[in-house]
């Protein structure tokens, strides 16, 4: 995630091959607008920013190494269900975004992306 152009929020917009789920939405396979709206509060919306499908909370969460690319993190989906995002990371840092949910899963593995074309 990086400024947009033209805009002074952080957003980035991701495309999902398959359902996705966060905080209170599951996203069916498509393209979303991610938009950090305060400094612990993200939006998802369409790619046009017209239709919201969450907003939800977030926690800082850090890696040992910036990283030259936005990158998600997963845990692994359950028989069939989506995979759940637990983490958001920015260009060029070190910092991310972990979305705040009810209960995290028991038993779920975490899965890491580069959020190049290939892992879509």
């Amino acid at each position: 995630m990086a400024p947009l152009v033209g805009s002074s929020s952080v957003a980035a917009i991701l495309t999902f091959s398959r359902p996705v789920q966060v905080p209170r939405a599951t996203l069916p396979a498509g393209t979303y607008l991610f938009t950090m709206i305060s400094p612990s509060v993200m939006r998802v919306t369409n790619e046009s920013g017209t239709k919201t499908y969450a907003t939800f909370n977030t926690v800082p969460t850090g890696r040992s190494r910036d990283i030259d690319r936005p990158q998600l993190r997963f845990e692994r989906a359950t028989a069939g269900g989506p995979f759940r995002l637990i983490g958001v990371y920015l260009e060029g840092s070190s910092t991310g975004y972990q979305p705040l949910y009810p209960t995290m899963r028991k038993g779920s593995e975490p899965v890491a992306t580069t959020g190049t074309e290939s892992d879509r």
